[in-house]
């Protein structure tokens, strides 16, 4: 199988997944009153499959980029197994506040593996292929990248964030604490909103990586995925399900895509109607 094969099918698989979970979740919110803080972070974990769906789908015959996503599948697939592994090795000790735990436990374990196991193939594929990464000089930023990669530092920040302190996040944008202490609780308990955390992290990562190299299909990959948080974050704050001031969060997003529709507009209307030679 090509590396752009595998790339697709990473792609489908990360767009399942993220409807069944969608699916399951909201079912999840609506009827278990108790478990709505969780409920709502996995479904942000889920519309992260969904967006990482779109920049594989987008990204599939860039060599760079997957050797990248090689990186990518394997950090996290790394975190999710020791999320797993630290999830059954203080089960005991958190059974009776958390009752996520069995469902983080399975997620993990299966993600993780499909995380590993993809960027195992992808990696054989892409060597296959012949590619070699090689230094070269790196192109000057277009306005669409610089945008991109200022969009990837935010991304780097709020991943750290969430992943360090969520619960300081969490209170900022008035929603409830997440049960999972994470890194620093009298155990070590790794839950949906430490699991965005890595999952944004990356994809500032590769935010990075598409301003720095001027890789267009992977900077309308993130016009698209933006998109869809946008219309994610305003459809939960429409159903109350989150407050207004979380807007905050994809408002980035927004003004990026935004600016960078009137740079695309400029640019094609520059095309049409380009201005005429003067003579001397």
């Amino acid at each position: 199988m090509s590396y752009s094969n595998m790339m697709k099918l990473y792609s489908a698989w990360s767009f399942a997944l993220a409807l069944v979970m969608i699916i399951f979740l909201f079912f999840a919110y609506f009827s278990m009153p108790e478990e709505r803080g969780e409920a709502i972070y996995a479904m942000c974990v889920a519309l992260f499959h969904m967006i990482y769906g779109i920049w594989f789908f987008k990204g599939k015959d860039s060599p760079i980029f997957a050797s990248r996503t090689i990186q990518g599948r394997a950090v996290f697939g790394v975190f999710l197994v020791a999320t797993a592994a630290f999830t059954m090795l203080f089960y005991e000790a958190q059974l009776s506040e958390n009752i996520w735990l069995d469902r983080v436990y399975y997620y993990a374990l299966v993600v993780g593996s499909v995380e590993l196991l993809s960027a195992a193939i992808t990696k054989v594929a892409l060597n296959k292929s012949g590619y070699k990464a090689r230094p070269k000089r790196t192109p000057q930023m277009t306005f669409k990248s610089k945008n991109r990669f200022v969009f990837g530092i935010y991304l780097l920040f709020i991943g750290s964030w969430n992943l360090i302190s969520p619960n300081t996040l969490l209170s900022f944008f008035y929603l409830p604490e997440t049960t999972f202490s994470g890194f620093f609780g009298d155990v070590i308990s790794l839950g949906p909103m430490h699991i965005l955390g890595v999952q944004i992290l990356i994809l500032g990562s590769y935010n990075l990586l598409a301003a720095r190299n001027n890789l267009e299909a992977l900077v309308e990959a993130g016009m698209r995925g933006g998109s869809i948080t946008v219309v994610f974050f305003v459809v939960l704050v429409a159903a109350g399900i989150l407050h207004p001031i979380t807007l905050l969060l994809p408002a980035i997003d927004f003004v990026s895509i935004v600016l960078i529709a009137i740079e695309n507009k400029i640019e094609r209307r520059t095309k049409l109607n380009p201005r005429p030679k003067t003579s001397r």
